[in-house]
């Protein structure tokens, strides 16, 4: 991610603002692209401030420029910094302008990534028939389309959500299969994603595997400077001893879950954290 920005941020400044529309025969103009994806690696960082203003400039310049394309990479890109961050009433409208510029305009090469993140933040909203089915389709129209980009992340996704539904059997398979992808496309941040899912798939009857994939995956996200996961993983590990009795474990892991999410003004996320350290405390 951070080499991602620095690639990203030097096509930016080549172009310059006076040329920032322009496509130089490309399908969408370079720099507003190059600006959406370098927002998006600034929340896999955690660094939610630059990404904020970045997505506020980067969506009026998309508007200004009136071209659909564009307009569609920007709102999914500012939506899944939102996504990530937590602030699910932000993420949800962007998510769904994306959505919906990718249906009227016939882009079907987007409804994968749009329907997949749109799904999983209503999932998270609490509306989830409507969610699972738009992931559902997300990854069944991936693979007609043969769409190996993030394809590990379509499976997250649904992973998460099929486990929070309590489907657990189903959870686990596409958990696994999620890391199987992220390994073999050399995703590494899809695995550390994968793994932590996988974390969570086993909590609930195999503590020691759950163990084993939070701090693999804590393992790597630090290594790819993944803050807001490590914070995700320190939670999960918090819980993870909760539920064996061990509350003074838990209760130092979910602490340092609550400062890291603090850090990074991930509000709903400290909230949750702090409700099972009062549990335990």
């Amino acid at each position: 991610y951070r080499k991602a920005i620095q690639f990203y941020q030097r096509n930016v400044d080549v172009i310059g603002p006076a040329r920032r529309f322009e496509r130089f025969g490309l399908t969408v103009p370079p720099a507003l692209f190059c600006e959406s994806y370098l927002i998006w690696c600034l929340a896999e960082l955690g660094d939610f401030k630059t990404g904020a203003a970045r997505s506020l400039r980067l969506l009026g310049a998309a508007r200004e420029s009136k071209h659909p394309y564009t307009l569609i990479t920007a709102n999914y890109c500012a939506g899944r910094h939102e996504l990530i961050r937590g602030e699910l009433p932000r993420a949800i409208p962007q998510l769904e302008e994306a959505f919906e510029l990718t249906r009227v305009y016939e882009y079907p090469v987007w409804f994968p990534n749009t329907a997949s993140s749109l799904g999983y933040a209503y999932v998270l909203a609490g509306r989830h028939a409507e969610g699972l089915s738009l992931m559902e389709q997300a990854v069944e129209r991936a693979g007609r389309l043969a769409q190996a980009f993030v394809h590990a992340l379509r499976l997250v996704f649904l992973a998460d959500a099929l486990r929070q539904l309590g489907r657990r059997e189903a959870a686990h398979e596409r958990a696994v299969e999620a890391l199987e992808v992220a390994r073999t496309h050399q995703e590494a941040g899809s695995v550390a994603y994968a793994l932590r899912t996988l974390g969570d798939v086993y909590a609930d009857d195999d503590s020691e595997r759950a163990r084993s994939c939070f701090e693999e995956a804590t393992e790597m996200a630090t290594q790819l400077g993944m803050r807001p996961l490590v914070a995700h993983c320190q939670f999960g590990l918090g819980e993870l001893s909760k539920r064996r009795g061990d509350f003074a474990a838990a209760g130092e892991t979910l602490r340092t879950a609550v400062a890291l999410y603090g850090g990074l003004d991930m509000e709903s996320w400290r909230q949750r954290a702090e409700s099972v350290l009062s549990s335990v405390t």
